[in-house]
């Protein structure tokens, strides 16, 4: 597992002892996580809006989600989803137009459930979607 960063960390933890519980069982996490606090792009994006930082990697959580939204921002300097996806023929717009027209885009699959969930993520900055 390893977290490439052009910004320094200011805190890095490892969690390789980590369990859960699922349906009253309890597992073990097989491979760890990797969590590192990144040193305040935000910032660094508002001094130099040419910075093009790409942020990207298994995230293990859904788009809705707080974690997710915070990483990607708000106002000018939010980070693009590139969000890999394919029409899959379906043309009709979204039924509800707070919602993106449906596109088929995920990255994992839980069988036990049939649920299709996208948790990988590339997300560029403003100015990388200007270079395109």
């Amino acid at each position: 597992m390893a977290v490439l960063s052009r910004f320094p960390f200011t805190a890095r933890r490892s969690h390789t002892n980590e369990d859960f519980l699922l349906g009253g069982r309890r597992f073990r996490v097989s491979r760890g996580f990797a969590e590192v606090d990144v040193q305040k792009i935000d910032a660094r994006l508002a001094a130099n809006p040419e910075l093009n930082p790409v942020v990207l990697g298994d995230f293990n959580d859904t788009c809705d989600s707080r974690p997710i939204r915070l990483l990607i921002g708000r106002g000018r300097h939010k980070l693009i989803d590139t969000r890999p996806a394919e029409r899959n023929g379906d043309n009709l717009p979204s039924s509800n137009p707070a919602w993106p027209p449906r596109n088929v885009a995920w990255t994992h699959y839980l069988g036990k459930d049939d649920t299709h969930s996208r948790i990988d993520y590339i997300l560029l900055s403003p100015g990388l979607k200007e270079k395109g």
